[in-house]
């Protein structure tokens, strides 16, 4: 009988610790879950503060001061005869190199494949302060 009891406690004591071993590794995985996710937020946090910040660019101005200019987004509606390089010229500051700097960002921010607009159609285009 004791022969049988014995086997039965140790048994009973394998499964609890089986069982305790279980949860220990469960808390570990959700602690990784946790850890994981909280990074990933972190780097997302980061991308967006970069991506939506205003820029800020130091010129020179007539003086040859510093002026720190901020870069700033609106819309505009396409009129008959725009084409991109003359909004470019428009729009375009010291900060950028050549009109086609500019151009390239425009393509870039509205999703554009190439050049060609249309009468009536929205752009946005970024200009400094």
């Amino acid at each position: 009988m004791r022969n049988s009891n014995r086997g039965n406690n140790y048994r009973n004591k394998t499964m609890k610790q089986r069982r305790a071993v279980s949860k220990k590794n469960k808390k570990n995985r959700i602690s990784s879950v946790t850890k994981f996710f909280i990074a990933v937020m972190v780097i997302a946090a980061a991308v967006c503060i970069i991506l939506f910040s205003n820029r800020n660019i130091t010129n020179a101005d007539e003086s040859g001061n510093a002026v720190e200019l901020t870069k700033y987004y609106k819309t505009i509606t396409i009129e008959p005869g725009d084409t991109l390089w003359s909004i470019a010229k428009e729009y375009k500051s010291g900060a950028y190199k050549t009109t086609q700097d500019y151009v390239d960002e425009l393509l870039s921010m509205n999703h554009l494949h190439s050049d060609a607009i249309t009468s009536g159609q929205k752009l946005i285009v970024a200009y400094f302060k």
